[in-house]
């Protein structure tokens, strides 16, 4: 399914856009009779672009595909008219499993190779021979899109290897689950103009009034990392560290864990939360605040090394571009 539209929303047939063109008017075959020598009966009959697209494009391509043009066509292996294929197959093109070929224009101010580019919806005829035998007034189909995702230039395998803090599988389990979160994440994703996330003098040019507003969004940042913090002391002290709802708190399972247990394996469950040395954490906003998350927002602990490496990484994620949200490198292994 190509991600790519030309005349928005439509795309544009290719090799692998998964196009099917299921004949809506009677594809009249010759069956076996008696009391006839054939009795004509209409049998469906489905082209599919990924059937041998024929007389696409040769050097224009579509992520790596051809792309169907004006002339172009393709096949319709398998078809249940094939059951006709010994006494003639269609009566008006005497084939089964014939040529899908385009009736409608294409895009009328998008080309490739000097020809119009076909489009999902386009007409086409069904089960062609020297003639053909049917036709898809509705146009072709398409499978519907999967919104394209941006992949977090964050190898999970280098960090595993690298001498200066090295990753090992919990790292991973925490960027898994960060990019898990911000993509369920129910509120908008968009860049606002500035991330609260930074005070008036990481920004040039702006007024003294901005300059106001931008130190008073980022103080409301800086005080939901502190709420944040505050109250999982308090829920510590309330409920214990090996409480549900105090694991809850921690954005992977194994963090938890390391924080809870004893030395010298574990951490020792210090409150509050080690900020600036050895195993440190820090208080990360599921949804970032600079992709439109909201503040005060849902927050976790998070290793303060990934957190940082993540959220440089998240920085790149353009919602229009990528509307789908991030997805990790192959190399992490992610499941979702």
């Amino acid at each position: 399914m190509t991600s790519v539209g030309v005349n928005p929303p439509k795309t544009p047939v290719s090799e692998d856009s998964l196009d099917t063109a299921a004949a809506t008017l009677p594809n009249v075959c010759k069956m076996p009779g008696p009391p006839a020598p054939f009795v004509p009966t209409p049998l469906p009959n489905v082209g599919r672009s990924a059937d041998r697209l024929d007389d696409a494009t040769t050097t224009v391509k579509i992520e790596g595909k051809k792309i169907a043009i004006k002339g172009s066509s393709y096949k319709s292996q398998p078809s249940p008219d094939v059951a006709s294929q010994g006494t003639g197959g269609g009566v008006v093109s005497s084939t089964t499993e014939g040529k899908t070929k385009f009736v409608a224009p294409g895009s009328m101010n998008v080309q490739a190779e000097g020809q119009n580019i076909q489009l999902l919806g386009d007409a086409m005829t069904n089960n062609g021979g020297g003639s053909d035998n049917s036709g898809t007034l509705p146009g072709n189909n398409q499978p519907p899109s999967t919104p394209a995702q941006m992949e977090l230039n964050v190898d999970c395998d280098k960090k595993q290897k690298q001498t200066k803090h090295r990753w090992g599988p919990c790292e991973v389990e925490q960027l898994c689950a960060m990019l898990k979160a911000y993509n369920e994440s129910p509120h908008p994703k968009v860049k606002p103009e500035r991330t609260p996330s930074k005070p008036a003098s990481k920004f040039s040019g702006l007024s003294k009034a901005e300059q106001a507003a931008q130190n008073r969004a980022f103080g409301a940042y800086t005080d939901s990392l502190g709420d944040f913090s505050d109250n999982f002391d308090a829920l510590v002290e309330e409920k214990g560290k090996d409480h549900e709802d105090v694991a809850k708190q921690f954005h992977s399972k194994c963090l938890h864990d390391k924080w809870a247990g004893d030395p010298p394996e574990g951490m020792g469950a210090p409150t509050p939360m080690p900020r600036s040395k050895a195993n440190a954490m820090s208080p990360d906003h599921m949804h970032p605040v600079g992709l439109g998350g909201p503040l005060p927002g849902s927050l976790k602990w998070a290793d303060s090394n990934v957190n940082s490496t993540v959220g440089k990484a998240m920085d790149k994620h353009s919602p229009e571009t990528h509307p789908g949200g991030v997805k990790a490198h192959s190399s992490c292994n992610c499941t979702a």
